[in-house]
């Protein structure tokens, strides 16, 4: 069984095919979007998750890199190898772009408006090597780049709208079910033996390199179509080859990803693995599960509007459970005419072309991988619960069906031109009408959002270039300010009204400032940050200046309105009055710092301030990372920490001299049986008996602890009969933590 291969055309033919699918994007675009009023200079979308990804475009543009930031993580320097993205194919489409602009925003926006036509021109040559026409894979390619998972998710979901890559991908696992296997060529006596020197087998390691570098979940996603077209082929080719070329493309993807991944391992080599910022619960794989409504319902606002109540009336929030961004998964009527067909076909009896049985069977595949209590909970409740949003496999189902549509028609028109232009056009039209929402093509659709997304962005930026200003004559080493209230980095919760990036806005508009917004969740300066945000404004000042602070920015949006009105009653009774700048809605308020700082040291003297800032630096710090889970507000965590029965601690001196520091701490278990709880590590190798009646046991040691970070490791087995229903498998407690200079 072979897979048919792109049909004679003239190139002529073919590449202007290519250039009218781009044309048609691109007017698509700038009609829909009305991009001809759009300020490039400010980003489409200015919230959520745009506020994660902008900051490392903008690093990117202007350093190089995304891994390190020196200007947010104030004391010290971002680096996210704690929360690895690893899209390195777009950071290097967002560099290239930005070789061609200063404006990191600019850049940002080019390229998410590139993914478009990028995926229309990708799926469309995909098709055309499963020989269907130029016209059905044109316009099938237009209608998966205009897929409402595409624009739906935007800006806000950067790195899933740029999806170009994954038909590639599709097309080695079709390659795989076909019999057309990657590394095992067909013989000329129909003989089939592993070939280095083969021409597909490299193009699918290419295709697997690009995959791992655009996305893990695209990644995944594609190394689990991979798996089931690998045991797809061995059953329909007859031979284990088949599973084997699956296997190696599969590695490659792997190779590719340990290879992205590579400044993560060494850093963790290093400094410790920090689990916390991506730990992930097995549930949250049905939480973000996929449903099958949500594929075949219209999209949301569709332009029809019985259509539109329809899906209204299903997307009711207080009724209907587990409604999140699996509402961006709608296939639309064309995709959904093919995902139906795909799944009546493989219960009906009959012959059916070999491409449609085998997409029919990835298709299937891919939904029982998706669905809510599928295969994707078993994963993850089985193997590793890291991939938890398996709805957004929805973009993979709609691929397959929109390729079925395409080969059904093709077969269906043949070769007159005539009628497959017609039905093109007509595919064309009905799909972008069902699929494009009623806000497109209108002035108060995205172009009203849009402008008002980049009013407020001037508003910040003239409210930032102001702050900025101020602290013009400060030296950069202090140019520093401090973020309130304090918000984890990354996926934090809002505090109040503050969502989880808002404060990464400040960064945006500046050119030298550092912000405080951006230390790694649970490393030493976000616990340093953590502690200092909990104390009463003039300990917190205090700190604040020692720390290198000469500013802070106040969200009034994270406090209750009483609390907030008496922290700034406190704040300016403690700062004497003090300068500050107001937003002009009044949210954000900052205060300079620079002459209570100069009352600080001019009290207590340069020297003695010196000293005592060099001191609040040079703290011996405790870092909880691996298999802890804390219970109490921030500030307070050392008062009770959870932890699962194998963890690990850090203990950090950043001095060059050994440290002697005393520790001391209750311990206790969750089991009602005695248990041996071992504490290994080169500071500190130890085993503690923890009786059973539930009383804890105190530990108070003297531990000296030399230049760097090391670790101590914490076991312990829990008796054969404990059990526990929290996903977390958490075992051992820790409270009241303390830590203290001296033997």
């Amino acid at each position: 069984m072979t897979a048919p291969v792109e049909p004679p055309c003239r190139w002529w033919h073919s590449a202007l095919g290519y250039l009218t699918v781009v044309a048609v994007t691109v007017g698509l675009l700038v009609a829909g979007m009305h991009l001809h009023r759009a300020d490039f200079s400010s980003p489409f979308a200015y919230d959520s998750d745009a506020l994660l990804i902008l900051p490392m475009a903008k690093a990117v543009v202007e350093r190089g890199s995304h891994w390190r930031n020196e200007r947010l993580g104030a004391p010290g320097i971002q680096e996210l190898h704690d929360f690895p993205v690893v899209d390195h194919l777009h950071f290097a489409g967002i560099w290239l772009i930005g070789q061609f602009t200063p404006n990191a925003v600019v850049a940002f926006n080019l390229y998410y408006l590139l993914t478009f036509p990028l995926t229309a021109v990708v799926t469309m040559a995909v098709f055309r090597r499963f020989g269907i026409s130029v016209l059905l894979a044109g316009a099938a390619g237009l209608l998966y780049a205009f897929q409402p998972y595409h624009y739906l998710r935007g800006e806000v979901h950067y790195f899933l709208s740029a999806y170009y890559v994954l038909p590639l991908a599709m097309m080695v696992a079709l390659w795989t079910c076909l019999g057309t296997l990657p590394f095992f060529p067909t013989a000329s006596d129909g003989s089939r033996r592993f070939r280095l020197r083969d021409r597909r087998g490299w193009a699918a390691v290419v295709i697997a390199l690009l995959t791992a570098s655009a996305g893990a979940y695209y990644a995944f996603f594609s190394c689990a179509v991979l798996a089931a077209a690998g045991v797809y082929g061995w059953a329909a080719v007859g031979t284990w080859r088949a599973a084997a070329a699956a296997g190696l493309v599969i590695a490659a993807v792997a190779v590719g990803g340990v290879a992205n991944h590579l400044p993560t391992f060494a850093y963790h080599a290093k400094y410790g693995d920090n689990t916390r910022p991506t730990t992930r619960l097995t549930e949250e794989a049905e939480l973000y599960g996929m449903k099958l409504a949500q594929l075949v319902l219209p999209v949301a606002g569709h332009n029809w509007q019985p259509l539109n109540r329809l899906r209204a009336e299903y997307d009711s929030r207080d009724a209907r459970p587990c409604q999140n961004e699996n509402e961006f998964s709608p296939l639309g009527l064309i995709g959904t005419v093919g995902l139906i067909g795909l799944l009546v076909s493989v219960f009906l009896p009959g012959r059916r072309p070999g491409v449609l049985r085998a997409v029919a069977g990835l298709t299937l595949f891919s939904v029982l991988l998706g669905t809510m209590g599928g295969v994707g909970s078993l994963y993850a409740q089985l193997v590793s619960p890291q991939v938890r949003c398996f709805n957004r496999v929805s973009i993979v189902i709609a691929f397959f069906a929109l390729f079925t549509v395409a080969w059904v028609l093709n077969r269906w028109v043949g070769r007159r031109p005539r009628v497959g232009l017609a039905v093109a056009v007509l595919l064309i039209g009905v799909g972008l009408w069902d699929q494009l929402n009623n806000q497109w093509f209108r002035p108060t659709g995205y172009a009203q959002a849009m402008e008002a997304t980049a009013e407020k962005y001037r508003t910040d930026r003239a409210f930032f270039e102001e702050v900025e200003e101020r602290l013009a004559d400060v030296p950069d080493a202090e140019a520093a300010v401090f973020t309130f209230p304090y918000v984890q980095y990354p996926e934090a919760t809002p505090v109040e009204g503050v969502a989880a990036y808002d404060h990464v806005r400040g960064y945006l508009h500046t050119r030298r400032l550092r912000w405080s917004f951006g230390a790694m969740a649970h490393r030493e300066w976000d616990n340093v940050l953590r502690v200092v945000s909990d104390q009463p404004p003039p300990r917190m000042l205090a700190r604040l200046i020692r720390l290198g602070f000469r500013g802070l920015l106040l969200d009034r949006r994270g406090l209750p309105p009483a609390r907030c009105a008496a922290f700034e009653e406190e704040l300016r009774r403690a700062l004497g009055g003090g300068e500050r700048v107001c937003h002009p809605d009044g949210r954000l308020v900052f205060y300079d710092l620079r002459s209570y700082a100069a009352a600080v040291i001019g009290s207590s003297g340069r020297e003695a301030f010196d000293r005592a800032a060099a001191a609040e630096r040079e703290r011996v710090s405790v870092l909880w990372l691996k298999g802890f889970f804390c219970y109490q507000p921030v500030g307070k965590e050392n008062h009770g920490r959870l932890a699962r029965k194998a963890a690990q601690i850090v203990f950090v001196n950043p001095t060059d001299t050994p440290r002697v520091v005393r520790i001391r701490f209750m311990l206790a278990t969750l089991s009602d049986e005695p248990t041996a709880v071992t504490f290994a590590g080169d500071i500190w190798s130890e085993e503690f008996p923890v009786v059973a009646d539930g009383r804890a046991v105190v530990v108070e040691r003297s531990l000296t602890v030399p230049p760097g970070h090391h670790r101590v490791n914490v076991r312990a087995r829990p008796p054969a009969g404990f059990y526990t229903p929290d996903s977390r498998r958490l075992f051992l407690v820790f409270n009241d933590f303390e830590m203290t200079d001296g033997g």
